[in-house]
């Protein structure tokens, strides 16, 4: 964990967040899961991060037992992590709709997300 700047003035630690989390994005190993490409990483607030991999699966067209497999993920990711990514919400939405390879569909999927938690 690296805290932020004024670390005696802050009280949220920042940590390195991968923020393009998503299945392609993970290999299995014979040591277990590896999350490939950081080619996106940063330093910042963990709930982010799990708000970014929401946003990106929320961005996804699924069939609905896909999506109540997708929540119950991110449940999960929540709880592990000790955070909660509703709060990273309006971040890591704003970051997905500047990505510039976003299809209209995927950008109108991202929204529903946007608007809820702004």
């Amino acid at each position: 964990m690296v805290s932020g700047s004024g670390a005696g003035r802050r009280a949220r630690w920042q940590r390195l967040l991968h923020l393009d989390l998503h299945p392609e994005n993970v290999i299995l190993t014979d040591r277990g899961p590896r999350a490939i490409d950081w080619t996106t990483a940063r330093v910042g607030r963990p709930e982010v991060d799990v708000a970014m991999t929401f946003v990106i699966l929320r961005g996804i067209v699924l069939r609905p037992h896909e999506r109540l497999l997708i929540r119950g993920f991110l449940r999960a990711v929540a709880r592990s992590c000790g955070t909660d990514p509703r709060t990273g919400m309006p971040v890591a939405t704003e970051r997905r709709l500047g990505d510039p390879h976003l299809t209209e569909t995927e950008a109108g999927l991202v929204r529903g997300p946007q608007r809820r938690y702004a």
